[in-house]
């Protein structure tokens, strides 16, 4: 278990980085849709209707 910490608090393992960034969506979903969140209520950040 030690081990695994271990690989993750490395620096150097700039894998893990990337295994955070692949399941995100390569573009923001707030940004090209401006106008749609002025639509939705001030709310909206709490409401999930982003598809993730």
């Amino acid at each position: 278990m030690n081990r695994a910490l271990k690989g993750c608090s490395i620096p150097s393992s700039n894998q893990t980085h990337h295994i955070h960034r692949h399941p995100l969506p390569p573009q923001p979903p707030q940004k090209p849709r401006p106008h749609q969140r002025r639509f939705l209520p001030a709310g909206s950040a709490e409401i999930p209707y982003v598809p993730r």
